[in-house]
């Protein structure tokens, strides 16, 4: 009898094991992002810089709607404030030195905006890095057709989409957090509560639940084999 209650403990360990993320492991996550996002930035522009020298306009990527071109742009996305550069790069240093602060210090509390922050961090330097440079202007090259009726040129580069997408994602998950704390509120939920870790990077976080589940299984079992 006890043999089986072993062999069902493992089976029930096995099944409620999942993934775990260590710190350490987290803050290697977001290194990887700043790099992934600046070394995609800086790959796309220098195809850019390519297609120009060589004399291409470029090619269209989905017909009617996006292309990708050459395009010198002195100021922030999609051309703003080019004559004005002091007006947003000293903004942009400062909040780049706080993000760093903020990845440097994060103790893995909610690793969405660690996330988050980690994208607006490597699409900040990649453009950063073009201001800051020699020719003073930073390189765009995904053209958006269909609003072309603004006042100034729409075009972007790869930091420029993941900075917007940081930022989606920052509100989302500070929505998120809002939304939790009111049902907190309302429902009376106990003190000792967590910030509910995004669903779409879970595999990287502990399961606490399922492995007190497993722990108190196996405590139960342990005393039924005493009692045999």
């Amino acid at each position: 009898m006890a043999e089986k209650i072993k062999a069902l403990k493992k089976k029930l360990l096995a099944k409620t094991k999942v993934k775990t993320m260590t710190l350490i492991e987290l803050k290697l996550v977001y290194i990887i992002t700043v790099a992934f996002v600046y070394i995609g930035d800086l790959m796309t522009k220098k195809m850019a810089v390519y297609l120009h020298e060589t004399g291409k306009d470029g090619f269209e990527i989905i017909p009617g709607f996006l292309e990708f071109c050459y395009s010198e742009n002195s100021g922030m996305a999609a051309g703003m404030f080019s004559e004005k550069r002091l007006l947003f790069i000293v903004p942009s240093i400062t909040l780049m030195s706080l993000i760093v602060l903020y990845l440097i210090f994060d103790n893995g509390w909610n690793p969405g905006i660690g996330i988050a922050a980690s994208m607006a961090l490597g699409g900040g330097l990649g453009n950063m890095m073009e201001r800051l440079g020699a020719a003073g202007f930073v390189v765009d090259s995904i053209y958006v057709v269909p609003f072309n009726f603004f006042p100034f040129d729409c075009v972007f580069n790869i930091a420029d989409v993941f900075i917007c997408i940081a930022g989606g994602l920052f509100i989302y998950e500070v929505i998120k957090i809002t939304v939790y704390d009111e049902k907190k509120k309302l429902f009376g939920e106990a003190e000792n509560t967590h910030v509910d870790m995004p669903r779409w990077i879970e595999f990287l976080l502990k399961d606490n639940d399922k492995k007190k589940k497993a722990e108190k299984f196996e405590d139960n079992n342990d005393s039924e084999a005493e009692h045999l």
